[in-house]
């Protein structure tokens, strides 16, 4: 009962987890993008302000409803679907950005993250479209939970810039970052879940993104050795015809 009690306390009024998220986000992201914008390439920025939006969206969401203004939310919640497609189309340039650094010696770092980067974003896209089909079913509970998700999503990539600059003697690089933020986000997902867990039709979306993460954590090295994903990581990074700014 009292799982249930703090499960709903939290996303009852969801504020303060979006209002952690977007700062976590901020600060992870500070120095190598918020802190160079005039020198940060387009396709970077595109991305970088997209994704941002995005953590703010649910905030702006949140007041609308408690203000009483359930047209705004709906036409804005409609609206995001753009602001949706941008932060995907504009992330997977970026996964194309990452590894048109060097095509000829693609590090298996490098290869890691295309297969985090590219699952992630079709998990984020689920949850979006599970979130609208909870929305218009008027499931509240539910749609607020697969926000959430979309909103821990982008977080991996914070978190592991955050520990880098948290723990510079524990963290020595990307890879060793990678995996800490794999754990971190198992640790967040399976608390959420444990505080979902009385309420079966709530839950599922944090069982399934920690699924996802441990899956992640178990595949990640297999697949980025693999000389066939390698190949296909450089294959999509051209795809397109998509180069890297000068």
């Amino acid at each position: 009962m009292r799982a249930k009690q703090n499960s709903d306390r939290l996303f009852a009024d969801p504020r303060a987890f979006f209002i952690t998220a977007f700062g976590l986000a901020v600060a992870g992201f500070w120095p190598s993008f918020f802190a160079i914008l005039p020198s940060t390439s387009p396709v970077l920025l595109v991305h970088g302000f997209s994704a941002t939006l995005w953590m703010l969206l649910p905030l702006f969401q949140a007041w609308a409803v408690r203000s009483g203004l359930r047209q705004v939310h709906r036409k804005v919640g409609y609206a995001s679907l753009a602001l949706a497609f941008v932060l995907v189309v504009s992330g997977l340039h970026v996964v194309q950005l990452m590894v048109l650094r060097n095509p000829e010696a693609v590090s298996v770092t490098s290869v890691k993250f295309v297969w985090l980067d590219l699952t992630g974003l079709a998990l984020f896209t689920f949850f979006l479209v599970a979130a609208i089909r909870a929305a218009r079913a008027k499931d509240f509970h539910l749609h607020v939970r697969l926000l959430a998700c979309t909103s821990i999503i982008p977080l991996e990539a914070a978190l592991e810039r955050l520990l880098l600059m948290l723990f510079p003697r524990m963290i020595a690089d990307f890879d060793a970052s990678l995996n800490c933020t794999l754990i971190l986000l198992e640790t967040v997902c399976a608390a959420l879940v444990v505080l979902d867990w009385r309420r079966a039709n709530r839950s599922w979306p944090f069982a399934v993104l920690l699924g996802y993460y441990l899956l992640m954590h178990l595949t990640l090295e297999p697949v980025a050795s693999d000389p066939a994903f390698q190949s296909f990581s450089v294959w999509f990074a051209r795809l397109g015809g998509f180069s890297p700014p000068a």
